[in-house]
């Protein structure tokens, strides 16, 4: 009360805010929940036209081969970037050109 001397009771301290720690990026052998794909973890793209056959990268194209145990037909999720690589060209990743309007790897 101003000017009768009387001190108002004093209210307890706040707790302290905890921030929420942003989210943990999961690590290679982990899977990335967005995407659904294990980080860094080798697999073969398949293609479903009759006969096995996989995804495979020849010089800047990608085409579809029968299995032959090359890295060029091995590919993995690289966290970093969010992309699918393969495992020979590991500096470029898996892109449809022309923002998926065309048949162009």
């Amino acid at each position: 009360m101003p000017g009768g001397g009387k001190d108002e009771p004093s209210k307890p301290p706040k707790p302290p805010v905890k921030k929420p720690e942003p989210p943990r990026e999961p690590g290679k052998g982990e899977q990335n929940g967005d995407f659904g794909l294990y980080v860094e973890r080798p697999f073969y793209i398949q293609s479903m036209c009759g006969e096995k056959r996989y995804l495979d990268v020849i010089d800047r194209n990608v085409v579809i081969k029968t299995p032959n145990e090359f890295d060029s037909q091995v590919w993995f999720f690289d966290q970093k970037t969010k992309t699918i690589k393969n495992n020979m060209y590991k500096d470029r990743s898996l892109d449809i050109q022309n923002a998926g309007n065309t048949n162009n790897l």
